[in-house]
Protein backbone atom coordinates (compact mmCIF):
# COMPACT_ATOMS: atom_id res chain seq x y z
CA UNK A 1 0.00 0.00 0.00
CA UNK A 2 2.80 2.39 0.93
CA UNK A 3 4.67 1.64 -2.29
CA UNK A 4 1.52 2.14 -4.38
CA UNK A 5 0.85 5.47 -2.68
CA UNK A 6 4.41 6.69 -3.33
CA UNK A 7 4.12 5.75 -7.00
CA UNK A 8 0.81 7.61 -7.25
CA UNK A 9 2.39 10.70 -5.69
CA UNK A 10 5.24 10.47 -8.19
CA UNK A 11 2.80 10.43 -11.11
CA UNK A 12 1.02 13.47 -9.70
CA UNK A 13 4.24 15.49 -9.51
CA UNK A 14 4.10 18.82 -11.34
CA UNK A 15 6.91 19.38 -13.84
CA UNK A 16 9.26 22.22 -12.96
CA UNK A 17 12.10 23.77 -14.88
CA UNK A 18 15.55 24.63 -13.58
CA UNK A 19 17.58 27.75 -14.30
CA UNK A 20 20.48 27.74 -16.80
CA UNK A 21 23.55 26.01 -15.37
CA UNK A 22 21.71 24.90 -12.27
CA UNK A 23 21.43 21.16 -12.71
CA UNK A 24 22.66 18.10 -14.61
CA UNK A 25 20.87 14.77 -14.30
CA UNK A 26 22.64 11.45 -14.80
CA UNK A 27 21.55 7.84 -14.96
CA UNK A 28 22.80 4.47 -16.23
CA UNK A 29 21.08 2.25 -18.77
CA UNK A 30 21.68 -1.18 -20.29
CA UNK A 31 20.75 -2.75 -23.61
CA UNK A 32 21.67 -5.81 -25.64
CA UNK A 33 23.35 -4.75 -28.88
CA UNK A 34 24.87 -6.70 -31.78
CA UNK A 35 28.62 -5.96 -31.70
CA UNK A 36 31.17 -7.86 -33.80
CA UNK A 37 28.56 -10.47 -34.68
CA UNK A 38 27.69 -11.19 -31.04
CA UNK A 39 24.77 -10.03 -28.95
CA UNK A 40 26.30 -8.28 -25.92
CA UNK A 41 24.84 -6.27 -23.08
CA UNK A 42 26.29 -2.75 -23.11
CA UNK A 43 26.18 -0.37 -20.15
CA UNK A 44 26.03 3.36 -20.75
CA UNK A 45 25.73 6.59 -18.79
CA UNK A 46 23.33 9.29 -19.96
CA UNK A 47 23.77 12.87 -18.71
CA UNK A 48 21.37 15.71 -19.54
CA UNK A 49 21.67 19.42 -18.78
CA UNK A 50 18.27 20.11 -17.24
CA UNK A 51 17.78 23.57 -18.77
CA UNK A 52 18.99 23.18 -22.34
CA UNK A 53 18.39 19.39 -22.62
CA UNK A 54 21.82 18.81 -24.18
CA UNK A 55 22.66 15.12 -23.90
CA UNK A 56 25.85 13.12 -23.39
CA UNK A 57 26.24 9.33 -23.63
CA UNK A 58 29.28 7.25 -22.68
CA UNK A 59 29.86 3.50 -22.66
CA UNK A 60 30.92 2.07 -19.30
CA UNK A 61 32.62 -1.18 -18.35
CA UNK A 62 30.37 -1.74 -15.33
CA UNK A 63 28.18 0.11 -12.83
CA UNK A 64 30.99 0.43 -10.30
CA UNK A 65 31.73 3.76 -8.66
CA UNK A 66 34.84 4.51 -10.74
CA UNK A 67 32.85 3.94 -13.94
CA UNK A 68 30.17 6.38 -12.77
CA UNK A 69 32.83 8.98 -11.97
CA UNK A 70 34.56 8.50 -15.31
CA UNK A 71 31.24 9.06 -17.08
CA UNK A 72 30.32 12.11 -15.02
CA UNK A 73 33.69 13.81 -15.56
CA UNK A 74 33.36 13.02 -19.27
CA UNK A 75 29.98 14.78 -19.26
CA UNK A 76 31.38 17.92 -17.61
CA UNK A 77 34.17 18.07 -20.18
CA UNK A 78 31.75 17.45 -23.05
CA UNK A 79 29.47 20.29 -21.90
CA UNK A 80 32.44 22.57 -21.25
CA UNK A 81 31.48 23.40 -17.68
CA UNK A 82 30.13 22.19 -14.35
CA UNK A 83 26.55 22.68 -13.11
CA UNK A 84 25.76 23.72 -9.55
CA UNK A 85 23.84 20.52 -8.77
CA UNK A 86 24.30 16.93 -9.92
CA UNK A 87 21.15 14.81 -9.61
CA UNK A 88 21.72 11.04 -9.61
CA UNK A 89 19.76 7.92 -8.85
CA UNK A 90 19.94 6.19 -5.46
CA UNK A 91 22.72 3.94 -6.80
CA UNK A 92 24.51 1.61 -4.39
CA UNK A 93 27.87 2.47 -5.92
CA UNK A 94 27.36 6.17 -5.03
CA UNK A 95 25.21 6.13 -1.90
CA UNK A 96 26.09 4.34 1.36
CA UNK A 97 22.74 4.87 3.07
CA UNK A 98 19.75 7.17 2.94
CA UNK A 99 16.95 8.28 5.21
CA UNK A 100 14.84 10.57 3.07
CA UNK A 101 12.29 11.14 5.83
CA UNK A 102 14.99 12.78 7.94
CA UNK A 103 16.72 14.31 4.96
CA UNK A 104 19.92 12.32 5.55
CA UNK A 105 21.91 10.88 2.65
CA UNK A 106 25.43 9.49 3.06
CA UNK A 107 27.51 9.38 -0.13
CA UNK A 108 30.38 6.98 -0.66
CA UNK A 109 33.76 8.44 0.19
CA UNK A 110 34.86 8.36 -3.45
CA UNK A 111 31.72 10.08 -4.78
CA UNK A 112 31.85 12.74 -2.06
CA UNK A 113 35.52 13.45 -2.92
CA UNK A 114 34.62 13.64 -6.62
CA UNK A 115 31.94 16.25 -5.93
CA UNK A 116 34.37 18.31 -3.85
CA UNK A 117 37.00 18.09 -6.61
CA UNK A 118 34.59 19.36 -9.26
CA UNK A 119 32.76 21.87 -7.06
CA UNK A 120 29.33 20.35 -7.61
CA UNK A 121 26.62 19.59 -5.06
CA UNK A 122 25.20 16.06 -5.23
CA UNK A 123 21.50 15.47 -4.89
CA UNK A 124 20.02 11.98 -4.75
CA UNK A 125 16.65 11.07 -6.24
CA UNK A 126 14.20 9.48 -3.82
CA UNK A 127 12.99 5.92 -4.59
CA UNK A 128 9.81 5.78 -6.69
CA UNK A 129 10.27 9.41 -7.66
CA UNK A 130 11.49 8.79 -11.19
CA UNK A 131 9.93 12.05 -12.39
CA UNK A 132 12.36 13.96 -10.19
CA UNK A 133 15.01 12.97 -12.71
CA UNK A 134 12.63 12.51 -15.60
CA UNK A 135 14.96 14.13 -18.12
CA UNK A 136 17.48 11.28 -17.84
CA UNK A 137 14.73 8.68 -17.47
CA UNK A 138 13.44 9.76 -20.88
CA UNK A 139 17.04 10.19 -22.08
CA UNK A 140 17.91 6.56 -21.34
CA UNK A 141 14.80 5.44 -23.20
CA UNK A 142 15.64 7.75 -26.10
CA UNK A 143 19.13 6.24 -26.39
CA UNK A 144 17.70 2.70 -26.35
CA UNK A 145 14.97 3.36 -28.90
CA UNK A 146 16.72 5.84 -31.18
CA UNK A 147 20.49 5.49 -30.90
CA UNK A 148 20.77 1.72 -30.39
CA UNK A 149 17.57 0.00 -31.55
CA UNK A 150 17.97 -2.41 -34.48
CA UNK A 151 21.59 -1.40 -35.10
CA UNK A 152 24.70 -3.51 -35.60
CA UNK A 153 28.29 -2.47 -34.97
CA UNK A 154 31.55 -4.02 -36.08
CA UNK A 155 33.31 -3.19 -32.82
CA UNK A 156 32.94 -1.31 -29.55
CA UNK A 157 35.06 1.48 -31.04
CA UNK A 158 32.52 1.83 -33.86
CA UNK A 159 29.69 1.91 -31.31
CA UNK A 160 31.47 4.62 -29.30
CA UNK A 161 31.95 6.73 -32.44
CA UNK A 162 28.28 6.28 -33.35
CA UNK A 163 27.12 7.46 -29.92
CA UNK A 164 29.38 10.50 -30.11
CA UNK A 165 27.90 11.49 -33.47
CA UNK A 166 24.39 10.69 -32.31
CA UNK A 167 24.70 13.13 -29.37
CA UNK A 168 25.42 15.93 -31.83
CA UNK A 169 22.41 14.95 -33.90
CA UNK A 170 20.16 14.80 -30.84
CA UNK A 171 21.33 18.24 -29.70
CA UNK A 172 20.32 19.65 -33.08
CA UNK A 173 16.73 18.40 -33.07
CA UNK A 174 13.70 20.43 -31.94
CA UNK A 175 12.99 19.32 -28.37
CA UNK A 176 9.40 18.33 -27.71
CA UNK A 177 9.13 20.18 -24.39
CA UNK A 178 11.17 23.34 -24.90
CA UNK A 179 10.35 23.81 -28.59
CA UNK A 180 14.00 24.71 -29.19
CA UNK A 181 17.13 22.94 -30.34
CA UNK A 182 19.15 21.92 -27.21
CA UNK A 183 22.46 23.18 -28.59
CA UNK A 184 21.02 26.57 -29.51
CA UNK A 185 19.35 26.88 -26.10
CA UNK A 186 22.67 25.92 -24.50
CA UNK A 187 24.67 28.45 -26.52
CA UNK A 188 22.17 31.23 -25.89
CA UNK A 189 21.66 30.89 -22.14
CA UNK A 190 23.37 27.94 -20.45
CA UNK A 191 27.00 27.85 -21.56
CA UNK A 192 27.89 31.06 -19.72
CA UNK A 193 25.96 29.96 -16.62
CA UNK A 194 28.02 26.79 -16.04
CA UNK A 195 30.94 26.86 -13.64
CA UNK A 196 34.30 26.71 -15.46
CA UNK A 197 36.21 23.46 -15.69
CA UNK A 198 39.16 23.07 -13.28
CA UNK A 199 42.30 24.79 -14.55
CA UNK A 200 44.45 21.78 -13.67
CA UNK A 201 43.68 18.11 -14.36
CA UNK A 202 42.05 16.48 -11.35
CA UNK A 203 43.53 13.32 -9.79
CA UNK A 204 42.61 10.14 -11.64
CA UNK A 205 40.44 7.80 -9.61
CA UNK A 206 41.67 4.28 -10.25
CA UNK A 207 40.85 0.70 -9.30
CA UNK A 208 43.34 -1.97 -8.25
CA UNK A 209 42.49 -5.66 -8.37
CA UNK A 210 44.22 -8.89 -7.38
CA UNK A 211 44.07 -11.66 -9.94
CA UNK A 212 45.62 -15.10 -10.47
CA UNK A 213 46.85 -15.78 -14.00
CA UNK A 214 44.96 -18.64 -15.67
CA UNK A 215 46.64 -21.47 -17.57
CA UNK A 216 45.84 -19.72 -20.86
CA UNK A 217 47.93 -16.71 -19.68
CA UNK A 218 44.88 -14.48 -19.23
CA UNK A 219 43.39 -12.48 -16.36
CA UNK A 220 39.74 -11.45 -16.08
CA UNK A 221 38.63 -7.82 -15.65
CA UNK A 222 34.95 -6.85 -16.00
CA UNK A 223 34.14 -9.87 -18.23
CA UNK A 224 37.11 -9.13 -20.54
CA UNK A 225 40.29 -11.27 -20.59
CA UNK A 226 43.77 -9.73 -20.95
CA UNK A 227 47.04 -11.54 -21.66
CA UNK A 228 50.18 -11.52 -19.49
CA UNK A 229 53.58 -13.18 -20.08
CA UNK A 230 53.21 -16.98 -20.02
CA UNK A 231 55.86 -17.39 -17.32
CA UNK A 232 53.35 -15.91 -14.84
CA UNK A 233 50.77 -18.71 -15.18
CA UNK A 234 49.30 -19.51 -11.73
CA UNK A 235 51.02 -16.42 -10.25
CA UNK A 236 49.18 -13.64 -8.39
CA UNK A 237 49.29 -10.23 -10.10
CA UNK A 238 47.94 -6.74 -9.41
CA UNK A 239 45.77 -5.15 -12.10
CA UNK A 240 45.42 -1.38 -12.33
CA UNK A 241 42.21 -0.42 -14.15
CA UNK A 242 42.22 3.09 -15.64
CA UNK A 243 39.69 4.82 -17.87
CA UNK A 244 41.50 3.86 -21.09
CA UNK A 245 44.10 1.25 -20.06
CA UNK A 246 44.59 -1.93 -18.07
CA UNK A 247 48.08 -2.33 -16.53
CA UNK A 248 49.32 -5.54 -14.90
CA UNK A 249 52.04 -5.67 -12.23
CA UNK A 250 53.95 -8.61 -10.72
CA UNK A 251 56.08 -8.06 -7.62
CA UNK A 252 55.72 -4.30 -8.15
CA UNK A 253 57.01 -4.39 -11.74
CA UNK A 254 54.86 -3.68 -14.81
CA UNK A 255 54.53 -6.82 -16.95
CA UNK A 256 51.64 -5.96 -19.31
CA UNK A 257 49.74 -2.95 -20.59
CA UNK A 258 46.62 -3.06 -22.78
CA UNK A 259 44.08 -0.64 -24.16
CA UNK A 260 40.96 -1.22 -22.11
CA UNK A 261 38.06 -2.96 -23.83
CA UNK A 262 34.39 -2.54 -22.93
CA UNK A 263 33.19 -5.50 -25.00
CA UNK A 264 32.23 -8.43 -22.74
CA UNK A 265 33.81 -11.84 -23.45
CA UNK A 266 36.54 -10.29 -25.61
CA UNK A 267 40.16 -11.46 -25.38
CA UNK A 268 42.80 -8.72 -25.59
CA UNK A 269 46.04 -10.43 -26.63
CA UNK A 270 49.68 -9.35 -26.92
CA UNK A 271 51.34 -12.12 -29.02
CA UNK A 272 54.69 -11.41 -27.37
CA UNK A 273 53.29 -12.80 -24.12
CA UNK A 274 53.26 -16.26 -25.72
CA UNK A 275 56.78 -16.22 -27.17
CA UNK A 276 58.72 -19.36 -26.33
CA UNK A 277 55.75 -21.68 -25.95
CA UNK A 278 55.73 -24.97 -27.88
CA UNK A 279 52.82 -23.65 -29.94
CA UNK A 280 52.36 -19.86 -30.22
CA UNK A 281 48.99 -18.46 -29.22
CA UNK A 282 47.88 -17.92 -32.82
CA UNK A 283 47.97 -21.68 -33.47
CA UNK A 284 46.37 -22.90 -30.28
CA UNK A 285 42.91 -22.84 -31.83
CA UNK A 286 43.99 -24.70 -34.97
CA UNK A 287 42.61 -28.22 -35.31
CA UNK A 288 44.05 -31.22 -37.13
CA UNK A 289 41.55 -33.04 -39.40
CA UNK A 290 40.57 -36.35 -37.85
CA UNK A 291 41.24 -39.36 -40.05
CA UNK A 292 39.54 -42.65 -39.22
CA UNK A 293 40.13 -45.98 -40.96
CA UNK A 294 38.21 -49.20 -40.53
CA UNK A 295 39.69 -52.72 -40.86
CA UNK A 296 39.59 -54.07 -44.41
CA UNK A 297 38.84 -50.75 -46.10
CA UNK A 298 40.86 -47.64 -46.84
CA UNK A 299 39.76 -44.03 -46.78
CA UNK A 300 39.90 -44.08 -50.56
CA UNK A 301 37.23 -46.80 -50.56
CA UNK A 302 34.87 -44.65 -48.54
CA UNK A 303 35.58 -41.60 -50.68
CA UNK A 304 34.59 -43.64 -53.70
CA UNK A 305 31.27 -44.53 -52.06
CA UNK A 306 30.54 -40.89 -51.32
CA UNK A 307 31.41 -39.96 -54.90
CA UNK A 308 28.99 -42.56 -56.22
CA UNK A 309 31.33 -45.46 -56.67
CA UNK A 310 30.94 -49.00 -55.28
CA UNK A 311 32.72 -50.29 -52.16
Amino acid sequence: ESRRRMKAEALATVRFETAPGEQMQADIGQKKVRVGGELVRVIFLVAVLSFSRRIFVKLLGSERQEEWLSGLSGAFEHFGGVPQVLLVDNAGSLVVRHDFRRGVVQLTEGFAAFCRDWGVKARVCRPYRARTKGKTESGVGFVKKNALADRRFGSMAELEQHLSSWCGTADGRIHGTTGERPFERYEKLEAAALQPLPERPLPVRERRLRRRVATDCLVDVDAVRYSVPHRLVKEDVEVLVLAEQVVVFHDGREVARHRRSLQPKQRVIDPAHYDGLWRPWEKVTETVPLQVAFPGRTLADYEAVVAGGRA
